[in-house]
């Protein structure tokens, strides 16, 4: 078994797209997880050719607006039209950078009704899965997360395995898996692993605290009470071979001081995990990990 440990963008807020790369490429994790936020509104060839040359896998692709359905958490349009639209185009944008999925959330029903905004959920991801399965000759993934079922009061659409599971069937397109969110989930019970684990491309990796989700603040792996040693075991034995992608912005958004002090405190908290997750790799699976990753 090959550890794949990738970081996604939105642990590092306050750094540019190539100081992301570096800070990868130092800590010797082999991903990373790509924002389109980072790549700004112009062209994107210089960033892809640096991306090319440091030797990373994109892992995990979000695009500016991931959210189907609009809510507080969106600042896109409100037209469903609109949004799908501009995810599909975010869709096109990220296939040059080859990504493992396209990362999205159904989000907020808000005013409508279930029924209504389940269709709207299900036709999004037929058309996302759809636009992604047409930009690749192997055709990459889209890959739906689940929230904390204590969302679900707040009238988040998917707050389980079983609902993005259910939803992905709907839809029928055979590029369409789903994100576990250790943050969001949690360690899942083994019968919905055992059910769901063929639909898992990714696993986006944070630790989380006793009334965490209150506060919306993650931690470092191994920093919490998620069990991540039985989750790896579990997922391993189920035949998992997928990435697990540290996801764990800074309290605050960023480091205190200059961009010298972000930036050391970013490889920091990359190599600490990075380190974790090797450890914690090779304990649970007893499989020692590799250093390095090549990109594929």
């Amino acid at each position: 078994m090959i550890e794949q440990f990738s970081v996604a963008e939105v642990s590092t807020p306050q750094l540019t797209f190539a100081e992301d790369l570096a800070i990868c490429v130092d800590a010797e994790v082999g991903g990373i997880g790509i924002s389109e936020s980072k790549l700004g509104h112009g062209g994107d060839a210089g960033a892809l050719a640096e991306f090319l040359a440091c030797g990373l896998r994109a892992t995990l692709a979000v695009p500016r607006e991931h959210c189907i359905l609009p809510g507080p958490q969106s600042a896109g349009p409100n037209d469903p039209a609109e949004r799908i639209a501009m995810m599909c185009a975010s869709v096109r944008r990220l296939a040059a950078f080859d990504p493992v999925a396209i990362g999205i959330q159904a989000g907020q029903a808000g005013t409508r009704g279930p029924a209504e905004a389940r269709a709207l959920i299900v036709h999004a991801l037929r058309a996302l899965g759809r636009t992604a399965a047409s930009l690749h000759p192997r055709g990459f993934q889209v890959a739906l997360e689940p929230v904390s079922p204590h969302w679900a009061s707040r009238g988040w659409m998917v707050t389980s395995l079983a609902d993005a599971a259910e939803l992905i069937d709907e839809a029928a397109e055979p590029n369409l898996k789903i994100v576990l969110d250790t943050w969001h989930l949690g360690c899942p019970p083994m019968q919905d692993l055992k059910q769901f684990s063929d639909l898992i491309v990714l696993v986006q990796v944070a630790d989380r605290q006793a009334g965490a989700l209150a506060g919306n603040e993650r931690v470092l792996p191994g920093r919490g009470d998620i069990d991540f040693a039985r989750l790896v075991r579990a997922l391993a034995g189920l035949g998992y071979r997928g990435w697990y992608e540290l996801e764990v912005p800074p309290p605050g958004g960023a480091a205190d001081g200059g961009q010298a002090a972000r930036l050391r405190a970013a490889a920091e908290v990359t190599k600490a995990a990075q380190q974790y997750f090797r450890a914690l790799y090779q304990s649970a699976t007893a499989v020692p990990a590799p250093i390095g990753q090549a990109r594929p």
